[in-house]
């Protein structure tokens, strides 16, 4: 009941509002911006598709990125905050304290539940445990594979 009371509200918010920014996510469908109200909804939107259709997708990735906090020690764009940036790392070997590892589903799910186990080197050990279904894990590692980073950023970082 509460979930159709929410997206009711969404439909109808919706309805009544001008479109909103959006920033694109390299691959498949623009992710909506959270920086204006209906770009919130579209957030909210795409977890509850994804919640309801059991379907990982980048775009809910994007939005539980951006909802849950993890923008604000993670940047998307390179810039260097207090954890490492989420852009161009999938699929690239990062080093940890524990030694070099690639950046890929198992590394994200123990980044995630068990962020102590490895450190990126030249990060403090400041991340603590999230809560996250597979099913969100699995669509926070599609929304990071679509942010490519320039090919004269490959190597170890």
């Amino acid at each position: 009941m509460a979930v159709r009371c929410v997206l009711l509200a969404i439909v109808f918010l919706g309805a009544c509002s001008r479109p909103e920014p959006v920033i694109p996510a390299g691959k498949g469908q623009p992710v909506p911006s959270k920086s204006s109200a209906d770009g919130l909804k579209r957030l909210a939107l795409a977890i509850a598709t994804m919640n309801q259709s059991k379907i990982a997708t980048a775009e809910a990735g994007a939005a539980i990125s951006a909802t849950r906090g993890c923008e604000s020690c993670h940047s998307l764009d390179g810039t260097r905050l207090v954890g490492p940036t989420f852009k161009g790392t999938w699929g690239r070997v990062q080093k940890t304290n524990t030694g070099n590892v690639t950046v890929d589903l198992a590394y994200l799910r123990e980044s995630l539940l068990t962020p102590l186990a490895r450190i990126t080197e030249g990060y403090p050990a400041a991340m603590p445990p999230q809560v996250l279904s597979e099913l969100e894990i699995q669509s926070l590692a599609l929304f990071f594979e679509t942010l490519k980073a320039a090919d004269s950023d490959a190597g170890v970082q």
